[in-house]
């Protein structure tokens, strides 16, 4: 006989002050994530089971809390109901837990699974199961079997990975909102993120008279950046400003495990330490997956599939297993995933990576890892450096910067073991990429370094071009810093090692930077005599890319020498040869030299053409390369065009990425720059001048770059042979059809919404784009819309209304 279904005690029997839910009251504010909370309860309307996913100290509770009170006014008529898990040990007693809660007694000769279900019946509740990761499979089985039986049954979950039940929504718990990088900090642009607000909010409870300000912003903001915006080490870290102040606090995060252990004695044990709660997730773990995530920990920064394959492979684990198992750790929260130009990167949470870092010292396999990852960025490195000079050279600089902080870490190592050659070889393969990058310090740093020891060791193991190319990038980094003492003896040294043993190639090299040597000391008789012949040597040897870097030299030397016709004809060359061989962040010297020629010859629209081709292309090198004077380009324009307060803004958004790219200005250029810049300053007077390039040092990229794209230039010389060279190369090749189409992308149209507009199919509309991609040697839409504006296929949003160019 089927027994009638059983009402839910605290349904029927009101409890005195919460009749209905059982949720505990909050013991501190709530801060941050209230779209998330708007967004999950809608969420949570039309979806029977949702599960709040994410690693240990992420807020999952918290924001499960808030959603389930949010719901109490207007959700389930029979209630709300807490059902924590944390404290549970035996997976038989998960429906014992749920029952308690609800009431529900257990009876003679029946599973309490059925009684419990027969309990709920059709009423409307949701139970909301607080900390299910170590019982993961018991309480999936068991929210598998109520739902199908209870149709107004709802369940909201927290968990370190998704309980894997038909139907079920899983939504991973991000960080909180980080504070912008910005180079200058201010209280409100801090205020504006989630985990300084809860920081904020936390210290002001030891310290009630804490307020955020420009003084104390950019230790907040570091502080939060350093705790990855989890939470509960942000709550930690607020406890210790009673005895450390804010500097004191950031510089001791390097040992966060060791500094975070002050929680509050009435919370959960394991969240009352950052060890413990990371405790309680290791133990979760099979042993496999600990084994993968403490060799991940050798990596810095993060890495890719190759990458974690080679250097986690091995030693009982095969490297076809490696995935597989990275995902199991990525669904258990412990390992993030983020996409990156199309390409998926694995990294740890800062104090999750100090914590596999002491279980990988303490399995006794730390050397053998470190020496798999050192192999594995070695070889990385070495097949960069040809590839840095070439046509993928942007794809390569990326490849490099995504792994920056590997590499340090290699040649780190390579200097503690006194692995001299390993170094100089890695440091050889990277000067390319410090000096694109304009990090010169660090590159000459290391250069410098693994030259004087293989000087007196180990120069005979070194491969045959190892020390030639490392002599030429120690001198040519010397020469940015404009240390011409250090940079003429190793290009002397370049020269004699070439001319000993032949080598056409160095020498090119080495004679070409003496040019350059020259030329910063203003003696440009000598300058355009070594420039001359490294051209010469470099034309009977070939090389495309070397002529054209000699072309440029030559053309900046006719430009210092106001030989502006040669000067013109000269980096044009340079430029048109540097289009033939594929992108190369060298073009961009160039290019910003002929837009300062069309400035000085007042046409200004073929100097916009030069600078936002430099502008848009300097993004793409993701090092940022020469974005500071591309924006020194648009700030000479302004001034120019009598814009005097939109030129002295650019000025300073343009001192402001130097300062952030530490960055130091070709020769001369800065002259010319504030020699242009005098009349606006003269204009707008000391005080108000200082304002606006205070107002542009603030300014993101992202800004800087719009409001350089808004000027829309008066001026021009229609006749000139510059300005028609310039109109014949500004469409990049791309058909009339493909500007349209270009031209609808960064009108901000979706592919359907443009096939419509220019009356062809969505397929074509994919072609032509995908085409224009290709062409222009871009990677994203929103590359080809930055490049539209560009070239004045369509009016910048901020520019004044023109007419478009006919395609």
């Amino acid at each position: 006989m089927t027994q009638s279904p059983r009402p839910v005690r605290p349904v029927s029997i009101e409890p005195p002050v919460h009749p209905r839910h059982n949720l505990p009251a909050p013991l501190t504010r709530f801060i941050g994530r209230e779209g998330d909370v708007v967004a999950l309860t809608a969420l949570l309307a039309t979806t029977r089971l949702l599960t709040l996913t994410g690693p240990g100290g992420c807020g999952k509770t918290r924001l499960a809390l808030a959603v389930a009170e949010a719901t109490c006014s207007d959700g389930p008529s029979d209630g709300v109901w807490l059902v924590e898990f944390a404290a549970l040990t035996d997976p038989a007693l998960v429906p014992q837990s749920v029952a308690a809660v609800l009431g529900v007694r257990e009876e003679p000769r029946r599973p309490l699974l059925d009684t419990l279900t027969d309990a709920l019946g059709t009423r409307s509740v949701l139970l909301l199961f607080d900390n299910c990761e170590h019982l993961v499979a018991p309480i999936a089985a068991m929210a598998d079997t109520v739902l199908r039986a209870c149709p107004d049954l709802r369940i909201l979950a927290t968990s370190r990975e998704a309980l894997r039940v038909s139907g079920e929504v899983a939504w991973r718990v991000p960080s909180l909102s980080l504070p912008e990088g910005r180079v200058i900090c201010t209280s409100a642009q801090v205020a504006a993120s989630e985990a300084a607000q809860l920081f904020a909010d936390r210290v002001r409870l030891r310290q009630p008279a804490f307020a955020l300000a420009d003084e104390n912003a950019a230790a907040v903001a570091a502080i939060c950046r350093r705790l990855d915006g989890m939470p509960l080490a942000l709550e930690l870290a607020a406890a210790r400003v009673r005895v450390l102040s804010l500097a004191q606090l950031e510089a001791r995060l390097d040992d966060a495990l060791r500094l975070l252990t002050v929680g509050e004695r009435t919370a959960m044990p394991r969240h009352q330490t950052l060890r413990a709660t990371l405790d309680w997730s290791y133990a979760l773990l099979t042993e496999d997956e600990r084994i993968v995530l403490r060799r991940l920990a050798v990596f810095a920064g993060g890495c890719d599939i190759a990458a974690a394959e080679a250097v986690c492979g091995g030693g009982g684990i095969a490297p076809a297993d490696v995935l597989t198992l990275l995902a199991q750790l990525v669904e258990k929260s412990l390992v993030q995933m983020n996409e990156r130009d199309g390409n998926a990167r694995y990294r740890l949470l800062e104090t999750v990576r100090q914590y596999a870092v002491e279980r990988l010292d303490a399995s006794n396999e730390g050397e053998s890892v470190g020496q798999s990852h050192a192999d594995w960025y070695l070889a990385i490195a070495e097949r960069a450096r040809p590839a840095l000079d070439g046509t993928e050279q942007g794809k390569w600089m990326a490849r490099l910067e995504s792994d920056y902080a590997n590499l340090r870490r290699v040649l780190r190592r390579c200097m503690e073991r006194e692995e001299n050659v390993q170094g100089l070889q890695m440091a050889r393969d990277l000067a390319r990429f410090w000096q694109a990058r304009n990090d010169l310090s660090e590159g000459r740093l290391w250069l410098t370094l693994f030259l004087e020891r293989c000087r007196r060791e180990e120069r005979s193991a070194l491969q045959e071009d190892v020390w030639p190319d490392a002599l030429f990038g120690a001198g040519r980094i010397a020469l940015f810093q404009q240390d011409y003492e250090a940079a003429r003896a190793l290009f002397d040294e370049l020269f004699a090692t070439a001319k000993q043993s032949d080598d056409r190639s160095h020498l090119g090299f080495a004679l070409n930077q003496l040019g350059h040597l020259a030329y910063y000391q203003r003696d440009f008789t000598t300058a355009h005599a070594l420039y001359a012949e490294a051209l010469a040597i470099r034309r009977r040897l070939g090389n495309p890319h070397h002529i054209a870097i000699s072309l440029g030299s030559l053309g900046q030397v006719a430009l210092l020498e106001d030989r502006d016709a040669d000067a013109c004809d000269l980096l044009e060359e340079s430029v048109a040869l540097f289009r033939q061989i594929g992108e190369s962040i060298d073009m961009l010297l160039s290019l910003r030299w002929l837009g300062f020629l069309a400035i000085r010859r007042r046409d200004q629209r073929a100097a916009r053409d030069c600078f936002a081709e430099s502008l848009l292309r300097g993004q793409e090198s993701s090092t940022n390369w020469g974005l500071a004077e591309s924006l020194d380009g648009f700030a000479m324009l302004a001034a120019i065009e009598g814009q005097a307060t939109r030129a002295l803004t650019l000025a300073g958004a343009a001192d402001a990425q130097r300062i952030a790219n530490a960055a130091y200005p070709a020769p001369f250029w800065h002259e010319y720059v504030e020699r242009t810049l005098a009349p606006s300053r003269d204009a707008l007077g000391a005080r108000v001048s200082a304002d606006m390039e205070n107002a542009g040092r603030a300014m993101t990229l992202t800004e800087a770059v719009t409001e350089a794209m808004a000027i829309a230039p008066s001026g021009t010389i229609p006749d000139s042979a510059t300005n028609r060279r310039a109109m014949m190369g500004r469409y990049g090749g791309l058909s009339a059809r493909e500007r349209a189409v270009v031209a609808e992308v960064a009108r901000g149209k979706a592919n359907r919404e443009i096939a419509d507009a220019l009356f062809v199919t969505e397929k074509t509309v994919e072609w032509h784009i995908s085409n224009s991609l290709r062409k222009l040697s871009f990677r994203t839409r929103a590359q080809l819309a930055v490049w539209a504006v560009a070239v004045g296929l369509v009016a910048s949003p901020h520019a004044p209304k023109k007419e478009t160019p006919a395609p």
